[in-house]
């Protein structure tokens, strides 16, 4: 017995470089995917919001005190467009062209008024006339548009997202900020399985389908398949792969959106398969008014762990997980949006020890920044309640409070020329720091990457 012990502490001082908390390695794939979507939405409103960056100060009393000034009815449109109201600017812009009809900037954001309010026909009309006026730079905004107006009148629309980025993190292994692991209650020394920093090249790919319904309540059919990769530099334990793919139809009935979806994870560490997820979710969103909407997200899923060379005692996480959230999202400015939500999520296992109740809140704030740019900034809090103490390390239950700090700064390189215009670059910076009643578990961690990507759509 002493022996058996004697071996258990030295594999304990000598520990591996993969981290004590697996559960927050094997969402690593998921985060960064709700990264790149939140990125992505952030990018699109930034650029669809382009057209109306300079219309500046200017009030209808301006407008009446002078009635023949173009340029300040122009920028009038442009306002009530900030304001969302996109049929009082289509008439103000409609009057201009009545006197104007030569001005093709204006009927360019004529055209994409009455993209925005579904009149595609009317919208393409108005394209053709700027794309056969204008050139330059204008004239490929025009044929942009023509092909986006093409595009939403097709019954099946294809999208995909393809990208490649360099990652930094000052404690890439989750190495306990005392330096010690508890052995039966007992601090003992590391000498391996310290903080250890890493680089690693970040891949990812994503491809999407969308089939229109144009029913009164089923709206469309939607699939997404997703892959993720992060090749470590020196910590190759934790090179990580994760493919991703959810099924399900959109349900649309006025200001009311509900979409439920089948979802399946496959999850690589080291080059071998450690989890495998399949489930369903269901998220339903309802716009209270322009400036408020409130959603809610349940979520049930089966996590099979599989053990590997690396981390023998996997299976011992097998388990379902349960998971509610809900929130709201406020639109502050026209140019600044603020999601709230809070969550609780059940996650049982084979090995109670690894089973815990987790209680969420966060916020999301973004903020586009003009000519496309953005920013994103995130705050996160966790609180992590273990249902049994694992005996090897410690007598009690472990108690975990993550907080999780973030930003992300966006910038689209169309400004490089046209060829640019899909490319993307972001930077992200993320602070994350673990307390935890055990010692093996509180821990800090910096991370740094930047991502360029390149997305298409059909």
């Amino acid at each position: 017995m002493k022996n058996l012990m004697a071996l258990i502490l030295t594999i304990l001082v000598a520990a591996p470089a993969w981290p004590q908390d697996l559960d927050e390695e094997s969402r690593k794939a998921a985060q960064a995917a709700e990264a790149r979507s939140k990125g992505e939405s952030a990018a699109q409103d930034a650029k669809a919001r382009r057209a109306v960056e300079d219309a500046g100060a200017v009030t209808y009393e301006m407008v009446l005190a002078k009635p023949d000034d173009v340029d300040l009815n122009y920028r009038w449109a442009k306002a009530q467009v900030e304001r969302g109201d996109l049929k009082g600017a289509s008439a103000t812009l409609e009057r201009i062209l009545m006197v104007k009809p030569s001005l093709t900037r204006v009927r360019l954001t004529y055209a994409l008024v009455l993209y925005r309010l579904d009149s595609l026909p009317e919208a393409r009309r108005e394209l053709e006339i700027v794309k056969g006026q204008a050139s330059g730079a204008v004239k490929a905004e025009a044929e942009e548009y023509i092909r986006l107006v093409d595009q939403k009148t097709r019954l099946t629309h294809l999208h995909g997202t393809l990208g490649v980025g360099y990652q930094f993190d000052d404690n890439r292994n989750a190495g306990p900020s005392s330096n010690q692991r508890l052995f039966g209650g007992v601090p003992v020394n590391l000498t391996t399985g310290r903080a250890t920093d890493d680089t690693s090249v970040l891949f990812l790919a994503a491809a999407g389908i969308r089939r229109d319904l144009r029913g009164n309540f089923a709206r469309a059919l939607v699939a997404d398949l997703s892959y993720y990769r992060a090749e470590q530099t020196t910590v190759n334990t934790l090179d990580l792969q994760a493919y991703s793919f959810s099924a399900g139809p959109e349900f649309q009935s006025g200001r009311l959106t509900v979409t439920p979806a089948l979802v399946f994870d496959h999850v690589r560490l080291s080059e071998e398969t450690y989890l495998r997820t399949r489930g369903g979710r269901v998220r339903v969103e309802r716009r209270l008014s322009k400036r408020l909407a409130v959603f809610g997200q349940g979520q049930v899923m089966v996590y099979d762990h599989i053990r590997t060379s690396d981390i023998p005692t996997a299976t011992e996480r097998t388990g379902n997980e349960s998971t509610l959230r809900g929130g709201a999202i406020v639109t502050l400015t026209p140019t600044q949006r603020l999601t709230a939500e809070t969550g609780y999520q059940q996650k049982d296992a084979r090995k109670m020890y690894n089973a815990y109740e987790r209680n969420t809140v966060g916020l999301t704030h973004a903020w586009l920044l003009g000519k496309g740019r953005f920013l994103l900034s995130g705050l996160n809090v966790d609180l992590d309640r273990y249902a049994a103490p694992e005996l090897a390390i410690a007598r009690q239950e472990r108690k975990d409070d993550k907080t999780r700090v973030s930003w992300t700064f966006g910038q689209p390189l169309g400004f490089l020329g046209k060829p640019f215009a899909p490319l993307l670059l972001t930077v992200s910076y993320e602070y994350l720091h673990a307390n935890s009643n055990i010692t093996n578990y509180a821990y800090t961690n910096n991370k740094v990457n930047g991502m360029l990507t390149y997305r298409w759509d059909y």
